[in-house]
């Protein structure tokens, strides 16, 4: 898993390269990438396009030409959605007491870990 913390008002989408940059790094060897309609936009497919793997978002309501996804793959977002809804059950994490992002993020870290240490 990778993640990034950024501020409250900063939109998800500019962010998608790096966060890529940070799995290609631990998983070489991708096929796709599932993401929510936020990443829909030309310059985020592309990213994904470019880095040869095959993005599978939602079009938004107002798209011109949207892409064909599979929506089983898509289905299997919710691997991801469902240990982010279980870390905001941590109140340090959903108030977010740490000021500083390395602290911050080291405490989403050992969140993370602990709810993986549950998973079956």
């Amino acid at each position: 898993m990778a993640f990034d913390v950024v501020p409250g008002q900063a939109h998800d989408a500019p962010h998608l390269e790096p966060l890529l940059d940070q799995v290609e790094k631990r998983l070489p060897h991708l096929d796709e990438v599932v993401a929510d309609k936020a990443y829909a936009g030309g310059p985020q497919i592309d990213a994904g396009v470019d880095r040869d793997l095959f993005p599978q978002v939602p079009k938004k309501s107002n798209a011109i030409d949207p892409r064909p996804i599979e929506k089983k793959a898509y289905t299997e977002r919710n691997t991801v959605e469902r240990p982010i809804g279980k870390a905001k059950q941590y109140r340090r994490i959903a108030t977010r007491y740490e000021k500083l992002t390395a602290t911050f993020k080291g405490f989403l870290s050992l969140a993370f870990t602990m709810i993986a240490m549950k998973a079956p």
